[in-house]
């Protein structure tokens, strides 16, 4: 179990540094028309990056838990039951809340103000 965990936690690495690497550098926003749209860019740019460690830990340990639990062929029987992993748990609800409440702060009201600062 171990073993799996650390495996996974590299690719996790490995991937969210492709991600953020990719996020940072990739050129994919148009040719800015407006003033705004500079500080729109940056914004969806600073969202991508907060995201992407949480989209490429979702997607290492659903594509991990595929490639190495899968089925052998037709069951015999039921499996163990299963317990929840309370601190986890926590850990994820504490993470995603924080990511959301920075969220709302940070490119959300502080960008409306500055907008709202700036009408041409």
């Amino acid at each position: 179990m171990k073993k799996d965990l650390i495996i996974a936690v590299i690719l996790w690495f490995v991937f969210t540094a492709v991600g953020e690497y990719w996020a940072i550098n990739a050129n994919m926003f148009p040719i800015a028309a407006a003033e705004e749209a500079v500080f729109l860019d940056g914004t969806f740019r600073l969202l991508i990056i907060l995201g992407m460690p949480v989209f490429t830990l979702v997607l290492t340990f659903l594509f991990y838990s595929i490639i190495r639990y899968r089925s052998k062929g037709e069951p015999d029987s039921d499996g163990p039951p299963l317990r929840t992993n309370t601190p986890l748990a926590a850990g994820w609800l504490a993470v995603t809340t924080g990511l959301a409440i920075f969220v709302v702060f940070n490119p959300g009201l502080k960008g409306i103000a500055e907008l709202e600062a700036n009408p041409n």
